[in-house]
This record gives structure tokens, sequence and C-alpha cells, in this order.
């Protein structure tokens, strides 16, 4: 699919009454969307942050369910809004979708943490490495920096770091706990992760990404690492605004994607 940036029409007589939330992933913040945001000029930008809900929760009360409708209820997200999640945004996003039926992209992300190349599947052990400041160690920081170097993305590795420091210990550990099903006790089995219905109305994903294992679902492909979104922005930004225009012209898209995505 070889599109340049002036076929895509950015104007849509729709799209002013409509609002974008966007929503970052582990470690970022609204940065991550800068180089993106201004190919939706015509939309309304919302950008979540999470640390406007986590304070609402204890490490042993947050569960994924009610940390989505909190989200909702906070943002006042509805059927009519558009989602646009990056790696855990777009995990988020995606059970957005199935509470309120909105439209959800998923940008270098994933439905199910196993995709995670990373993510122990031992939350205790994970638990217990975050909690005794895995992220605030300087041998964590070096690895993520050396594992960049030289990259289109070691700014966007280098912000990521800076933010997990910042964001405390205990605040990280609630965001890793949203990945983890509770332990199936009397009544819990109704709170465990829900397995979806809805299927994400768009996803994206970088050919390299070593961070999120490429999704089993049909999705388009990339160039570039997990920030894809933040260093190779053009070709997201070609496939998001062909996907809202028809979204805001059509209240339907039937979007059918390819294996990959070049200039």
């Amino acid at each position: 699919m070889n599109t340049t940036i002036r076929e895509i029409n950015f104007q849509s007589s729709n799209s002013m009454n409509r609002r974008l939330v966007l929503l970052p992933g582990f470690g970022e913040d609204e940065r991550i969307f800068r180089n993106i945001i201004p190919y939706f000029s015509d939309f309304q930008i919302e950008i979540v942050n999470y640390q406007n809900i986590l304070p609402q929760f204890t490490r042993y009360n947050v569960r994924l369910e009610r940390f989505i409708r909190k989200l909702v209820q906070v943002y006042g997200i509805t059927k009519d809004d558009i989602l646009i999640g990056h790696s855990m945004g777009g995990y988020l996003a995606h059970h957005v979708r199935q509470m309120v039926g909105c439209e959800a992209c998923l940008h270098s992300s994933f439905v199910h943490p196993s995709k995670i190349n990373f993510l122990v599947n031992n939350q205790f052990l994970v638990q217990w490495t975050i909690q005794n400041g895995l992220f605030q160690w300087d041998v964590f920081k070096l690895i993520s920096n050396w594992r960049y170097l030289n990259k289109p993305s070691a700014q966007e590795v280098q912000h990521a770091v800076d933010l997990l420091n910042e964001y405390g210990s205990l605040d990280l550990l609630k965001l890793t706990l949203l990945f983890f099903k509770r332990k199936r006790r009397f009544m819990n089995w109704l709170r465990s992760t829900p397995d979806y219905e809805l299927v994400p109305s768009l996803i994206i994903h970088p050919d390299k990404d070593k961070i999120v294992a490429a999704p089993d679902e049909e999705h388009f492909t990339v160039e570039g690492d997990h920030f894809s979104i933040a260093t190779h922005p053009e070709q997201s930004a070609k496939i998001l605004r062909n996907w809202l225009n028809q979204i805001t012209h059509t209240h339907q898209h039937h979007l059918s994607p390819t294996h990959t995505y070049s200039n």
C-alpha cells in the first residue's frame, strides 16, 4: 500500500464534534502522541493521565474492571468517543470498548498481557521486584538506555525511564497488577479479566517491536520499534486518518489490514 500524505482527507464534516481519547502506555505520558496529534487538528483531543485515577485505588483493591469503570467515569467516555491507545494504553482502550462500545485503535499493543515479552508470569515475583524499586535501579536504567542506544527511539526510552522513576513504586505496582487475574475466590470469578466480545476496531503494530509480540488478530504493520508512533508518525497517521474518515462519514468502517505498510 503506497499512499502519500497528500492523498489523505484531513478534514471530515463530522469530526469536529468527535473526541479522540489518547491513552499512553506504561511509563508514558502525552509526549508519546506529540508527533501524531497535529494530524488530528479537526478532532477534540483528550489525553488520559493515569495519576488522576491511581490514587483512588490501593494495591489490594485495584482490578482491571474497577480501573476501567473509573477511567470511563473520570473522563466521561461514551460510545461516541474514539480511543487510540499505545502499548498498555491500547490494552485499557480495548477493555473500555467492551464496556461502552466505542471505537478503539491499539498501537504497539495487545488484547492479552501474554504478548508482553518481558512480563514474568509470576505475580508475586513481579510484585516483590517492583516494590523493591526495580524501575529506580541504576542497572535497569543502564540496560534500558543501552538497548536503544543510537536508535530513533532513544529519547522516548529515556523519557519513559525518567517517568517510571517519578511515578513511585506503589503506583507502578497498581498499574502492573492490571495485567494479572485475581485468584478465583468466592465471588471473585465475577471480577476476573473478562473474555472480550468486541474485537479491536483497528490494530497497528511495528515490525521491530521487541517489547510486545505481534498480535494474532488482523493488523497493519508499520516500520520501527515499540515507539514507532513517535519515531515514524506519518505511517501510522495515514492508517489512522483513513480509519477515522470512514468512522466519521459512515459511522462504521470496513478497513482491510495488510501485512506491511510502506511509504
